[in-house]
């Protein structure tokens, strides 16, 4: 597999989970979803709960963040995919919208200086 395609393949697994949270958000938020509460409940006391949570919570949170943060470049370094990684940031970004300092300011040390001149 050639290193973009793997790390477009990373950045997938991480929008996968953002999927989940916000399919876990819709899940919690729909209205007139019997069916989908019920079985929230039921999961809920099976795990010895006296309240059924809310589906998206501190956990949530954290698992999202491991993923899309700690995971995605973890993964990338050990596959030594870190440029490829990088890479990729300035086309999601423009597919999104998003304004990103330049890629050599993130591969840079940090220095505030230097990405408020970047721009």
């Amino acid at each position: 597999m050639q290193p973009s395609q793997d790390a477009r393949d990373r950045y997938h697994f991480a929008k996968l989970a953002l999927f989940n949270a916000r399919l876990l958000g819709r899940f919690q938020s729909e209205e007139g979803g019997s069916v989908v509460r019920s079985i929230i409940e039921e999961e809920a006391k099976r795990n010895g709960m006296m309240e059924t949570p809310s589906l998206v919570h501190q956990a949530t949170f954290l698992q999202f963040s491991y993923i899309c943060l700690v995971w995605l470049w973890e993964s990338a370094k050990n596959a030594k995919l870190e440029i490829a990684l990088l890479e990729e940031f300035p086309k999601v970004a423009e597919r999104l919208k998003m304004d990103l300092p330049d890629n050599l300011l993130v591969r840079d040390e940090y220095y505030p200086e230097n990405i408020a001149s970047a721009r």
